[in-house]
């Protein structure tokens, strides 16, 4: 928020909408739900071949933040980058790993 605020003058109003890390996370507000869709790469590296189960038991923890931890709403997208769009391991509806991609 420091360097924010150096940087850009006039930001200092909404310098404190940043986390300790400089990222500003989703914000609701005035009526509106927020929403992500896409690759997710904040936080650890989830391994491309990882198990759906590991996926799972590991989002959410301190070093892997999901989407709706940062603030939005509704979340649907993979959270690594890397590995099978056919059937990704990383694949997350909101909260929940999306096990069955393609019949």
């Amino acid at each position: 928020a420091e360097m924010l605020k150096r940087e850009c003058p006039g930001a200092e109003e909404n310098a404190d909408d940043f986390d300790k890390d400089g990222r500003k996370s989703a914000k609701r507000g005035g009526g509106y739900a927020t929403f992500m869709a896409g690759k997710w790469h904040v936080g650890s590296e989830y391994p491309p071949d990882a198990s759906h189960e590991w996926v799972q038991n590991t989002m959410g923890d301190e070093t892997h933040p999901t989407p709706t931890q940062r603030g939005f709403d509704k979340f649907y997208g993979t959270l690594g980058g890397g590995g099978s769009y056919y059937q990704p391991p990383s694949l997350v509806r909101d909260d929940g790993v999306v096990k069955e991609v393609m019949p």
